[in-house]
Order: C-alpha cells, then sequence, then structure tokens
C-alpha cells in the first residue's frame, strides 16, 4: 500500500475496536484446541530433518552464554526448591576419570570403581 491507498486504510482501521480478553482467550483456545492432537506426516518430518542437518548446536559462545546468565539473575527459586534438591541428591557421589566427573548412585558406585572410575570430583585448577 502506497499514498493514497495507505491513508484510506488507516483511516478505516484506525477507530475499529479491539477484541476483549474473553474474545482472545476463547479464539486462542480454539486454535490450540485445532493443534492437539496434530502429528507431522513423515514427509514433513524428513524435511525438517534434512534442514537442520548441518546446523551447528554445539558449545555456546561466551556471549551467547553471558546472555543466558543474565536474563536469570534475580529469579527467585520457589519454596522447598532446596528440599527437592536436597532429596535429589541422597545417595549421590561424585566419581571421576580422565577428567571427566559425574554423579552416580551408590548402588552402581562398584560396578564405576571397576572400571576405573575413582572417588571424588575431577581435580580444577583454581586461580588465586
Amino acid at each position: 500500500m502506497e499514498g493514497d491507498e495507505l491513508l484510506v486504510h488507516l483511516e478505516r482501521t484506525r477507530n475499529r475496536r479491539k477484541p476483549s480478553p474473553e474474545t482472545v482467550a476463547a479464539a486462542q483456545a480454539k486454535r490450540l484446541e485445532k493443534l492437539k492432537d496434530y502429528k507431522h506426516s513423515e514427509e514433513t518430518k524428513r524435511k525438517q530433518s534434512l534442514a537442520l542437518m548441518g546446523k551447528t548446536k554445539g558449545p555456546m559462545t561466551d556471549e551467547h552464554r553471558a546472555a543466558i546468565s543474565a536474563g536469570s539473575k534475580g529469579i527467585k527459586k520457589h519454596e522447598g526448591h532446596g528440599d527437592k534438591v536436597r532429596q535429589a541428591n541422597i545417595g549421590v557421589v561424585s566419581i571421576n576419570k580422565d577428567g571427566v566427573e559425574k554423579k552416580v548412585k551408590r548402588d552402581v558406585l562398584d560396578q564405576f570403581l571397576s572400571e576405573g572410575w575413582q572417588l571424588g570430583g575431577r581435580k580444577r585448577n583454581v586461580q588465586r
């Protein structure tokens, strides 16, 4: 649209009423209901796979990592978060091998120790 056509369009749409939040929510719910059981066809899945091939997903750049960190600052954990973390780590032990550290449950610890893993976290270079 250019010139007079654009001005006519703006004049016509200027006083248009905005839909109420209830109307917007109902329309959105209707769209979501249609999509709920949607399945991509095998052809579409193949096309999506080909489109993603060769794209790097590797390590984040320092700039991207800093942006994610800045976006997470100041977000409070919900009440009880610490208790859940504590419960998840009960019976978990750190082991390391060749600079790789992992945490495993005590019931499978003997299996890892027999494969050459050592108790404790990996050695870190601490700057002082």
